[in-house]
């Protein structure tokens, strides 16, 4: 990290940001958000919930020195060869409830546009997000043992003494709740768990900080941005059909609160394959959004479109630089010297993304350790 900001910072002193804008200035900037910070949750994940003030000062800088488009419109400009130079569009993945409550007013103030992608299995159901809620959990407490026969899913007391052996039985209770229980159950597995640990569950369920928009929430936020597609259960099956069903579910359950075409799609957790676009053809899908890091030139593909993720980990001077296309033009320097282009990097906090995956197999690996079985 040191390395790279020293890198950035005498990169800037030498007038090479400027010099990435101009060169970069025919490409696409895609920015993506999760939540933003309500409670303690952007110390519990920085990667996914940034400050209120944090975000706030990103959006000014973004109204006072770059052209801001809907992501559609961006797209089309894109290809069509009339995108404005350095032209950003900004996207926010899931749905949370500190979306509707700090995003969108933030956004709305600055007369800028975004696309929310609203996964809708939990804001049909008024429970926080359940591997989420378990991992806030066993980042909060200060409980070094635990006895999970009490909880019912295995025998003994496990030790809580180690980040990676919290991590470890965090993930076993989430897998086994996943798998063997019902919404009811997983939220008394939840409860039952955090009275364990010595976790206040209240605040929790009061700031609605790792809950979903309300249906009421989407509704009103559909009148400010815009709403699109992250399928039903953050899911990314490995067949073609359950691919299109997974949009369809979703698309029905957003359709009643949102009166405008439902095209765009982000991959959940950022899985997606060339095999699968003519099932998103099929499915009406206009552009596809990955995790995959860099800016869009006008030969990418519409389904392959790439972002930067901003949060609260991200310094100052990185969000500045990313924005100017500066480590995009040392990510073109490394292929030139035969380098391997860098893929963007997977934290432990992608982990946390990824829902109850319903039917069917899930391919989400990098959101839990263990597949679902069919």
């Amino acid at each position: 990290m040191r390395g790279k900001l020293m890198a950035y910072r005498i990169g800037k002193a030498l007038g090479l940001f400027s010099l990435s804008r101009f060169l970069t200035r025919r490409k696409l900037r895609i920015l993506a958000y999760h939540g933003a910070e309500l409670c303690d949750e952007g110390r519990f994940s920085p990667s996914m919930f940034i400050r209120a003030d944090t975000l706030a000062a990103r959006i000014e800088l973004l109204r006072r020195r770059y052209p801001v488009l809907p992501l559609g419109e961006a797209v089309r400009r894109l290809k069509d060869g009339t995108l404005p130079p350095c032209a950003v569009a900004i996207t926010i993945d899931d749905g949370f409830h500190s979306t509707a409550a700090i995003a969108v007013p933030l956004l709305r103030a600055a007369g800028l546009p975004a696309t929310v992608y609203v996964t809708t299995y939990y804001v049909q159901r008024d429970v926080p997000v359940f591997r989420l809620a378990m991992q806030y959990c066993f980042w909060k407490t200060r409980s070094a043992l635990l006895d999970i026969a009490k909880l019912g899913t295995g025998e003994g007391t496990v030790a809580l003494d180690t980040d990676a052996g919290k991590f470890e039985i965090a993930w076993e209770l989430i897998n086994y709740g996943e798998l063997h229980l019902d919404e009811k159950g997983r939220t008394t597995l939840l409860e039952a768990t955090a009275a364990q640990l010595g976790v206040d569950l209240a605040p929790l369920l009061h700031h609605r900080f790792l809950h979903l928009m309300t249906p009421e929430e989407v509704r009103a936020a559909a009148s400010t941005i815009d709403v699109q597609l992250h399928t039903h259960r953050h899911r990314f099956p490995d067949d073609p059909l359950q691919v299109r069903a997974e949009i369809e579910e979703n698309r029905k359950a957003l359709a009643p609160l949102v009166h405008r075409p439902l095209v765009h799609l982000c991959y959940p957790s950022g899985f997606w394959s060339k095999a699968f676009f003519p099932a998103l053809a099929a499915a009406g899908i206009e552009t596809a959004t990955t995790c995959e890091g860099g800016l869009n030139g006008p030969d990418i593909h519409p389904y392959a479109l790439q972002r930067f993720f901003d949060g609260e980990h991200i310094t100052a001077l990185e969000f500045e630089a990313e924005l100017s296309g500066f480590p995009e033009l040392l990510r073109v320097i490394a292929s030139w010297l035969g380098r391997a282009r860098p893929r963007v990097h997977i934290d432990e906090a992608d982990r946390r993304r990824g829902y109850p995956a319903g039917h069917g197999r899930t391919v989400l690996e990098r959101c839990a350790p263990t597949k679902v079985p069919a």
